[in-house]
C-alpha cells in the first residue's frame, strides 16, 4: 500500500493518540476498534480536520446523526443513529452507505449527489421510506437534512455529508389517525337526523352542520354568532334567549321551540347542548343538537284530545245506557224480555264504539252502520235486503243514535215484520236533498210482505219512543213512522249540520 503523507491541517500521529475519539459511547468504541488503515479513509491520523471535528461533535449528541465521507460515502454515526438502524445495519461504522441502505438508496442518492456537487444543503420532510428493521420491512416516515462538510482537497470543496435524520413515523401516523377520526366524526355528524352545531357561551355559534343549513335555509355564515336566531320562530325567540342565559350557570341547555323551515312553515324542535370543560384563557365551547319532535308533539296533542273525547264519550255513553235501561225496563214484559232487549241495544252501541275507537276522526260510514245492524239481526244484503245511497260519514254521537234507531227497526222486522216470514223484504235507502240549508239526509226504511202478527205489541215501546222522540231531540230529525197492511215505512229526515256530518 502506498504510504500516505499527513495533511497539513491534520494533527500529528502523536497528537491523535490511540484513544481517539474520546468517550465511552458505543459509537466511540466502535470507531476506535475499527481497522481504518484497511478502509478508504485510511488511518485516523490522516483524516482531515473537518472529518475529525465533525465526528467529535456528533458522538455525544442524543439526536441521530451520521457522517458520510469521501467518494465512497463511508459512514460514521453516533449512538442515537445506531438505535434507529436495527440489527440488520448496526454496527456498520466504516462501511459504504450505499451497501448499508441498499433498499432506500435510489430515493436518497440524488440528494446526496447534489450536496457533494456543491449544491448546498438538502432538506426533506416526512419522506416515506421502506426500512427493514429487526427482520421486518415497514414503511417509515423520515425528516432529514443533508449538509455539506468542507474539505479543500476534495472535489467541489465538499469532503462529506452530515446527515441529521429524525424518525417521524409516529407523528405522521398520529396525524393521519386524527384526520381519519375527524373524517369519521364528520361523516357521523353529517348523517345524524339531528341538526348539530357548536357554540361559545350565550349561543354564539361557531359552526353549523349541513342538516341545519338544509332544514332552515340559513347558510353556515349567516348562522354564525347569533344569526341562527333568525331561524327560530319569532314567538319562541325570547324563550330561547332566556334558556341560554340560564345555561351559563348549569352548563346544560334544554329548550323546546319552533324552527322556520326552508320550504316554508315551521316545526317543533327540542334543542339540547352541553358545555365542554373550561380551558383557561379560551372561550367555553358548547356542543348541541336540535331534534325534530313535531310529530311527537302532534301525537301528544292528539292524545290529549282523544283523552278528552274519551271522557266525554264515556259520560254520554253511560247516560245513554242508563236511559236504555230505564226505558227497556218500562216496556219489558218480563225479566227475560228485559235482558234480551237490553243486551241487543248494548251490543248495537258497542259496535258503534268499536268502529269509532279505530279512527275517532274518520267518521262512521252510514252504509257500514246499516249493514252492520242488519247483519247482527241475521239479515244480509242481497238476501231479501236492499241497501243503497251516497257515501256519508257521520260523527260518533249521531252515528250512535242512528245505530239504535236502525237496531230497533231491524229487531222489529225480524220479530214481527218482513223478516219474520219467508217472503218479506226490507229496503233501506237514503239520499241528500241539497236544496235545503243545511242539506237534508232522508233515510227511508221500508218493509214489504209483512204478515200480520197478533203478538205485535199495540202500545208504543222503546223503539217507537226512540224514533218519535229521541231522534227529533238529538238530531233535529223529522220522523214519519207508519205501519200499514203488509208494509212498514219509516222516513227520517235530518239536517246534515256540523254535529251530524263528519
Amino acid at each position: 500500500m502506498e504510504e500516505r503523507s499527513t495533511p497539513k491541517d491534520s494533527p500529528s500521529p502523536d497528537a491523535a493518540g490511540s484513544a481517539w475519539p474520546a468517550g465511552e459511547s458505543e459509537a466511540a468504541r466502535l470507531v476506535r476498534a475499527h481497522d481504518w488503515a484497511a478502509s478508504p479513509l485510511g488511518p485516523v491520523e490522516t483524516w482531515p480536520r473537518t472529518l475529525r471535528g465533525a465526528l467529535e461533535a456528533i458522538l455525544p449528541v442524543p439526536v441521530a446523526m451520521a457522517i458520510l465521507w469521501g467518494p465512497e460515502l463511508i459512514q460514521l454515526y453516533n449512538d442515537a443513529q445506531g438505535a434507529l438502524m436495527g440489527s440488520e445495519r448496526h454496527p456498520s461504522i466504516g462501511r459504504p452507505a450505499a451497501a448499508v441502505w441498499s433498499e432506500i438508496w435510489p430515493r436518497v442518492a440524488e440528494d446526496l449527489a447534489t450536496v457533494r456537487a456543491g449544491g448546498g444543503a438538502v432538506r426533506r420532510d416526512e419522506v416515506a421510506l421502506p426500512i427493514t428493521r429487526d427482520g421486518a420491512t415497514r414503511t417509515l416516515w423520515w425528516s432529514y437534512v443533508y449538509s455539506p462538510l468542507p474539505d479543500p482537497d476534495a472535489p467541489n470543496g465538499v469532503g462529506g455529508v452530515l446527515v441529521v435524520a429524525t424518525d417521524v413515523t409516529q407523528r405522521v401516523l398520529a396525524r393521519e389517525e386524527a384526520r381519519t377520526s375527524a373524517a369519521r366524526l364528520r361523516a357521523l355528524v353529517e348523517n345524524l337526523p339531528q341538526l348539530v352545531w357548536r357554540s361559545h357561551d350565550g349561543g354564539d355559534w361557531t359552526w353549523a352542520s349541513p342538516q341545519w343549513i338544509e332544514t332552515t335555509g340559513l347558510s353556515a355564515e349567516a348562522s354564525l354568532g347569533l344569526g341562527w336566531l333568525d331561524a327560530v320562530h319569532p314567538d319562541d325567540r325570547e324563550r330561547v334567549r332566556a334558556a341560554w342565559a340560564a345555561a351559563a350557570q348549569s352548563g346544560k341547555l334544554e329548550v323546546v321551540h319552533r324552527l322556520l323551515l326552508a320550504g316554508g312553515g315551521s316545526r317543533w324542535f327540542q334543542t339540547r347542548a352541553q358545555a365542554a370543560p373550561q380551558v383557561e384563557g379560551a372561550p367555553r365551547e358548547w356542543f348541541g343538537s336540535s331534534s325534530d319532535i313535531d310529530d311527537q308533539r302532534r301525537l301528544q296533542d292528539q292524545q290529549k284530545l282523544l283523552l278528552g273525547e274519551l271522557q266525554h264519550r264515556v259520560r254520554n255513553t253511560l247516560a245513554v245506557v242508563r236511559s236504555i235501561a230505564r226505558r227497556t225496563g218500562d216496556t219489558a214484559q218480563s225479566v227475560g224480555d228485559f235482558a234480551s232487549h237490553f243486551e241487543g241495544r248494548l251490543n248495537a252501541i258497542a259496535r258503534t264504539q268499536a268502529h269509532v275507537t279505530r279512527d275517532p276522526r274518520a267518521g262512521i260510514d252510514l252504509e257500514y252502520l246499516v249493514a252492520e245492524e242488519l247483519t247482527a239481526c241475521a239479515a244480509r244484503e242481497g238476501e231479501r235486503v236492499t241497501i243503497g245511497g251516497p257515501k256519508i260519514l257521520l260523527k260518533s254521537q249521531a252515528a250512535q243514535t242512528l245505530t239504535l234507531a236502525i237496531h230497533e227497526l231491524a229487531t222489529n222486522a225480524v220479530k214481527f215484520g218482513a223478516l219474520a216470514g219467508e217472503t218479506g223484504t226490507v229496503s233501506v235507502t237514503w239520499e241528500i236533498d241539497g236544496s235545503a240549508e243545511p242539506p237534508l239526509l232522508r233515510l227511508a226504511w221500508r218493509e214489504d210482505g209483512v204478515v200480520p202478527d197478533t203478538e205485535r205489541p199495540e202500545r208504543q215501546g222503546f223503539g217507537t219512543e226512540l224514533l218519535r222522540r229521541t231522534l227529533p231531540y238529538e238530531l233535529d230529525a223529522i220522523v214519519r213512522y207508519e205501519i200499514g197492511d203488509g208494509a212498514v215505512l219509516c222516513v227520517m229526515s235530518l239536517p246534515l249540520a256540523a254535529r251530524v256530518l263528519a
